[in-house]
């Protein structure tokens, strides 16, 4: 018997998903860098570029969620089967605290609160990396 995490460090330790999580995160990186060269271009009064700059931020914001969602959070989530009836009868085996942080931990799985928070963290540390540029410039 495979125990959850054992089905997601399975999936992780795998060559693509290392692969996919470095692209994902140059793809956050690039998109806080042309949202920081943007807001420097509109606060120096170059209204055209700075809109120009923009639309390029959000196509590629776009193109960097997509990304991130396709290969780094969805292979995630089927990797660990949440939707396999083994966790609803692991959860009804235990008892106390372990039966509720396990209930806690199927629900957070089922319904994506765990993959959502992720893909915000990307694009937090991306908001990040503007930030950091844009107090360089």
């Amino acid at each position: 018997m495979m125990r959850r995490r054992d089905f997601l460090a399975e999936h992780i330790m795998d060559k693509s998903f290392v692969e996919d999580v470095m692209k994902s995160i140059a793809w956050t990186t690039l998109c806080g860098a042309v949202f920081a060269i943007s807001m420097v271009t509109l606060k120096a009064g170059e209204y055209f570029q700075g809109f120009v700059i923009f639309g390029l931020f959000l196509m590629l914001s776009t193109l960097a969620v997509m990304y991130v969602a396709l290969h780094v959070v969805i292979p995630m989530d089927s990797a660990m089967y949440p939707d396999d009836p083994f966790w609803d009868e692991k959860s009804q085996e235990l008892k106390g605290v372990s039966k509720w942080s396990e209930a806690i931990k199927i629900f957070v799985t089922r319904h994506k609160i765990f993959y959502l928070s992720l893909s915000m963290g990307y694009f937090l540390y991306a908001h990040e990396v503007a930030n950091y540029l844009a107090a360089k410039a």
